[in-house]
């Protein structure tokens, strides 16, 4: 409704819009007067409000500016960055200048994923799939357990960032982003400086251990071509290959030298590649060797060592290098003594024991690296396990070609713990203890001597390892059926063949038992394995009295039988296990062993021989049935026909080459040819076989196949 001052004003114009005669009275007058005035003053009153309001607006404008200038100046130096963006993952345009120095320019408009995750698409679904999951949630319990999900870091630009989360109540998100590349280049080298003084640790603990091991590695550097014998085929001088690195690996990482370790870890990896090659041969393996900077590999952690420890470290190795052959020879002089002269034999057998302490160590200290490296393994896997000590083997010696053998039971320690013990979770799902047990265990009596190894872990799962068996192809499903559980459990030690998923630095490759297998056999000894699905495995390890005796005793009335002993258990146990495991062909028998003179042993047709020397002076001569030969000649032949004219060579080439793989598996020492050399096998016939004794005995063993006789001799011929 108008007032009385907007009706007279609205008749006013009226009047003038009608151009009529205007006359009006005085008295109008001064009411439309009155009414401008009035009219006046109420649009001052207006005007000088709407001043004071634009003031005041002006003033909170200017606060508010100043505010936001400070709270941006704040957020652009807390070297932080502050962003958000709606449910359509577009940034906004305000943020702050920290998330240019990690994001890049020009973030407005741009996806927060292709942002965050430039080139990983199911990195990007997933963020945004969980950032709409948490906006739509509506228990705020569940939205933060949802938030703590998200990914905590990202890698941007070559920087570290830590991303915190935030949702607004408006769908909006903010993100808070803190640039943590500083933080984890200290991390990581706090880590690998923890890693060297943990290494400096266990060296200056174990120095015979590390001084060992440096020379070993030295001389398998110096001498990678012996690794390939040209008298074995690509894929035997490649399993060889394999378990010599594999031992490698295992004992640098005992000791922590990781960049051994690493570089050995990509050489086996190269070797497994071309492992598959159908048309593998020598020469592809010698390329790897030698393109392989194995000196360098070592010198890096070598260099690291040296300079925290001082090169004095590497001058004082304490030890007094003498020829074996000179101690045999002393050994020798003391017992012929010892046999003529009765009155001071305990004298004699003092100084022959004091001799042998000298040369060997007890088997008690050489196992006793691994409950420590068995410690270290389980911490890296985050399992808990209860410390132990080796019980026994105090008074058991061990020579110089031990080493191979104690060094080969890492792989037994590591699979106890990779394979064996369960994580702290499953433990206690299955109501174990959460600290794992492993125990180490050295009995000796007459016949023998063991290591018994066990731990309560998962145990051997038989069912899994068939299949791996029956997927590689090594047995079928028949034979696997109709298998003891002894002989189940002996495929722990095939080639190749691992239960691990994830090949890693510490197992997967299935090398490591085979190389355990590899070493007991050359010291004529033998495993057995004893394990229960659920309650753990135990390994027991014999090596007889017989062989150990005539190896550490020396005292005995004949050095022939120790020479002839020390090469006749382990070739006849290689032999054996060629047989059955390699060509498939199964022993009647317990394999006969007897001494005889040379005349009256009848040799077979096609007879090979190899001579041994070192620390020993022997022969090996080989023959076989015609039967098992032609059989043999198959396997190696792949059932391809030979022609008639050929067959007669042919034979005698698989003969040379079985007593090659067996006496060299049997005997070989990579690390120092000094201890036994082994000639190029050759074809000798009866009467060609001459001793250097008439009355000299020939250790003779025969075993007896499905195919026919193998008959062995191994003595001074």
């Amino acid at each position: 409704m108008l007032s009385k001052e907007e009706i007279l004003i609205q008749e006013y114009e009226d009047l003038l819009d009608s151009q009529a005669d205007i006359s009006f009275t005085a008295k109008e007058l001064a009411r439309l007067l009155k009414a401008y005035k009035r009219s006046y003053k109420q649009l001052n009153k207006i005007i000088k409000i709407s001043d004071k309001q634009q003031d005041e607006l002006k003033e909170i404008s200017e606060n508010l500016n100043a505010k936001t200038h400070k709270v941006r100046s704040l957020l652009d130096n807390a070297e932080q960055g502050f962003l958000s963006f709606g449910d359509d993952f577009i940034i906004d345009d305000e943020y702050s200048k920290e998330c240019e120095r990690l994001l890049g320019t020009n973030l407005e408009g741009k996806d927060i994923s292709d942002v965050l995750y430039t080139n990983d698409e199911t990195k990007k679904h997933f963020l945004k799939e969980a950032l709409l999951n948490v906006v739509n949630e509506k228990d705020e319990l569940i939205k933060d357990a949802m938030l703590s999900l998200l990914p905590k870091e990202v890698i941007v630009n070559r920087r570290a960032i830590k991303v915190d989360y935030k949702v607004l109540n408006n769908k909006t998100y903010m993100i808070v982003l803190t640039n943590i590349t500083k933080e984890k280049i200290l991390e990581k080298k706090i880590a690998k400086e923890q890693e060297i003084l943990k290494m400096i640790v266990i060296i200056v603990s174990e120095p015979t251990q590390f001084y060992e091991l440096k020379d070993d590695f030295e001389k398998f550097s110096k001498n990678k071509r012996v690794f390939i014998s040209l008298n074995l085929s690509a894929k035997e001088n490649l399993s060889e290959l394999y378990r010599d690195i594999h031992t490698f690996k295992g004992s640098f990482s005992q000791l922590r030298m990781q960049n051994c370790v690493k570089e050995l870890h990509n050489l086996e990896t190269k070797l497994s590649t071309v492992s598959t090659r159908e048309n593998l041969i020598n020469q592809d393996l010698v390329d790897i060797l030698d393109t392989s900077d194995t000196d360098e590999w070592l010198k890096k952690d070598l260099y690291v060592i040296k300079e925290i420890l001082g090169i004095e470290f590497f001058d004082k190795q304490h030890k007094i290098e003498v020829d074996d052959k000179f101690i045999f020879n002393i050994e020798d002089k003391i017992t012929y003594l010892l046999q003529a002269d009765n009155q001071h034999i305990n004298t004699y057998e003092d100084i022959l024991n004091e001799i042998n302490r000298a040369r060997g160590t007890t088997l008690n200290h050489a196992l006793s690296i691994y409950p420590k490296l068995c410690q270290e393994i389980a911490s890296s896997q985050e399992k808990n396990l209860m410390e132990f000590k080796v019980v026994g083997g105090e008074d058991i010696l061990t020579p110089i070609h031990f080493k191979p053998f104690i060094k080969s039971l890492i792989h037994l320690f590591r699979n106890a713990i990779d394979h064996g013990v369960e994580d702290l979770e499953t433990r206690l799902i299955l109501k174990k203890n959460e600290y794992a047990s492993i125990t180490c265990n050295i009995e000796n009596n007459k016949n023998n001597f063991k290591i018994i190894i066990e731990d309560d872990g998962a145990g051997i799962d038989i069912e899994k390892l068939k299949l791996k068996v029956f997927r590689a192809n090594v047995y079928t499903e028949f034979e696997l059926l109709n298998m003891s559980e002894a002989a189940l459990f002996e495929l722990v030690f095939i080639d190749n063949l691992s239960t691990n998923d994830s090949i890693t630095r510490l197992s997967g490759r299935g090398i490591g038992m085979g190389a355990v297998k590899a070493e007991i056999e050359k010291l004529s000894g033998e495993i057995e394995i004893q394990s229960i699905v659920g309650e753990g495995s135990k390994f027991i390890l014999k090596v007889p009295t017989s062989t150990y005796g005539n190896l550490i005793n020396i005292a005995s009335n004949n050095r022939d039988n120790i020479t002839i002993e020390y090469i006749l258990s382990p070739v006849v146990n290689r032999a054996t296990t060629y047989l059955q495991s390699d060509m498939k062909i199964n022993i009647k028998n317990k394999a006969e062993f007897s001494y005889a003179l040379i005349d009256d042993i009848q040799i077979k047709e096609y007879c090979s021989y190899i001579h041994i020397s070192g620390l020993v002076d022997v022969s090996v001569c080989i023959s076989y049935d015609q039967f098992l030969l032609d059989k043999l000649l198959n396997e190696f032949n792949h059932g391809h026909p030979i022609n008639d004219s050929e067959v007669v060579e042919y034979r005698e080439s698989i003969s040379k080459e079985v007593i090659n793989i067996i006496v060299g598996n049997a005997l070989f020492n990579p690390y120092d040819k000094t201890v036994l050399e082994i000639t190029t096998p050759c074809i000798i016939k009866h009467d060609e076989l001459i001793t250097h004794n008439f009355q000299q005995n020939i250790a003779h063993v025969v075993i007896d196949t499905e195919y026919g006789e193998m008959q062995i001799l191994v003595g001074k011929f």
